[in-house]
């Protein structure tokens, strides 16, 4: 069977779930961030302030609940020795107190990221649309893995190791799984290439190993690979209770002229697409997960 190989990316996501009851609404935020961290990197400083600014507009707007899940999403650019932050810069962002971010529609970095007395200070303007929260999301279990016996999440893999991804859920649904690269290119590895349906169908209750061919022949299997001394790997896992089908995407073409990527289609149309699924689908679930591949 076919096997891909993928170009990680640099890329940082934790994970979030939307529901849509709710009327949304545009809003917008300017805030400054200051490091509270010697350690911290600008990159870090960059997205904990688009972190900060979302979770205290939601905050200050709908009030708080019990926990707090964030999604944050944010490319970087090299220039010589020095790494800086992309113009162009995406996120999405979650965060479960009475109110929920659907989706960002402008973000920038204002002033900074500036290192100032051993700390970093930046400010960032964001607009977006929200809603006030309601329902309560699905529970999905879901690891990467490195090896077909392996049952915890792995947060790091080596050059050619292989990816597995363990998943179960207590509904029937449907699943659809993306990687996400520093080019914003989003691959779908799952459904596989073969599948005309485009979607996977899941069974509750049932454990599941994709991207394995020990579990299914018809399987596509991932071969995670670098030439870098670190790279960074974004994965999302989206799954409903609800009949959805995978973005309209195009061949992946080659890596290193000889090595088939899986289909794709650009980051932004992803993050478009969810936003439009998730408007509708109060019980969809998205999950992201980032991995750091290592020579």
């Amino acid at each position: 069977m076919k096997q891909h190989r993928l170009l990680v990316v640099i890329a940082l996501i934790l994970t979030f779930s939307l529901s849509y009851a709710n009327e949304i609404e545009k809003v917008s935020i300017t805030f400054e961030y200051h490091s509270d961290n010697p350690n911290e990197t600008s990159e870090q400083a960059v997205i904990k302030a688009i972190q900060r600014a979302k979770e205290k507009l939601l905050k200050d707007k709908y009030g708080e609940d019990i926990n707090t899940i964030n999604t944050i999403y944010k490319s970087n650019e090299s220039s010589g020795e020095e790494a800086k932050s992309s113009t162009k810069l995406f996120a999405l962002s979650e965060t479960a107190l009475r109110g929920e971010w659907i989706e960002t529609t402008k973000e920038k970095v204002v002033e900074g990221p500036t290192f100032t007395n051993g700390f970093w200070y930046v400010k960032v303007h964001l607009e977006g649309k929200t809603r006030s929260k309601s329902g309560t999301p699905i529970e999905i279990k879901s690891a990467f893995v490195n090896n077909e016996h392996d049952r915890d999440q792995r947060d790091i893999f080596y050059d050619t190791d292989y990816i597995y991804l363990r998943f179960s859920s207590p509904v029937d649904g449907f699943l659809c799984v993306y990687l996400v690269d520093e080019q914003q290119n989003a691959f779908c590895m799952l459904p596989y290439e073969n599948n005309t349906v485009g979607y996977q169908t899941i069974q509750a209750n049932k454990k599941y190993l994709f991207f394995s061919q020990t579990e299914d022949t018809d399987a596509t299997e991932y071969m995670m690979r670098t030439d870098r001394s670190q790279e960074t790997n974004v994965l999302y896992t989206v799954f409903s209770p609800n009949k959805f089908v995978k973005a309209v995407d195009d061949q992946g073409g080659l890596y290193n002229d000889h090595e088939s990527l899986p289909r794709m289609l650009p980051y932004s149309d992803l993050l478009k697409w969810l936003a439009r699924l998730q408007t509708k689908d109060e019980q969809m679930v998205v999950k992201t997960d980032m991995i750091i591949i290592k020579p």
